[in-house]
C-alpha cells in the first residue's frame, strides 16, 4: 500500500493540485477564482507561489511534481481543520 502526505493545508494542497492538472493556470488574472470545495478566492487568498506566480518558479514546481503519482496512492492523507476545511475534502 502507498500513502501520500500533504503537509500543507488541504485547501492549498487543492489549489496547487487543480494547478497541476492545469484547471488553474498562474498567474491569476481574473478577480476571483473558484475551485470546488473552496469559496471563491481572489489572487491574494493565493498561496504567495501562485499570488506571486515566477517568484520561485524551483519551488513551484517542486510543489507540482508532488502529484506525480497521486493516482498510485492508496491513501492521501492531509493536514487540515476538520471544521475550516469540511468542503474540499468531500
Amino acid at each position: 500500500m502507498l500513502a501520500a502526505f500533504f503537509t500543507q493545508s488541504c485547501a492549498v494542497g487543492s489549489i496547487y493540485y487543480h494547478c497541476y492538472k492545469g484547471w488553474l493556470k498562474p498567474p491569476i488574472l481574473e478577480a476571483q477564482t473558484m475551485i470546488p470545495g473552496l469559496p471563491p478566492l481572489k489572487p491574494k487568498d493565493m498561496p504567495s507561489l501562485i499570488y506571486e506566480y515566477g517568484s520561485y518558479s524551483a519551488a513551484f514546481d517542486m510543489l507540482l511534481a508532488q502529484f506525480d503519482n497521486i493516482d498510485k496512492a492508496d491513501w492521501v492523507l492531509c493536514n487540515t481543520i476538520y471544521e475550516l476545511e469540511q468542503e474540499v475534502r468531500n
